[in-house]
């Protein structure tokens, strides 16, 4: 189960306020029929789908940290 969290580069420890950090659990992906010479192509598939949440994640921060 691939859980995504956004960037931390954006925080600021001297700031009141923060910033915003967004942790998402997301669905998992299945390895069902995949056998051991697939683990580069799951790992890849993972990876894929991860790193698109990750952007998601990172542009919805941005907006948060304008308000």
């Amino acid at each position: 189960m691939p859980i995504v969290c956004s960037s931390t580069r954006h925080l600021s420890a001297s700031r009141g306020d923060n910033g915003h950090i967004i942790v998402e659990v997301m669905d998992p992906i299945s390895t069902e029929g995949l056998g051991k010479d697939q683990v580069r192509e799951l790992a890849q598939r993972c990876h894929d789908v991860m790193a698109a949440k990750l952007a998601e994640l990172d542009a919805e921060v941005v907006e948060l940290n304008k308000k």
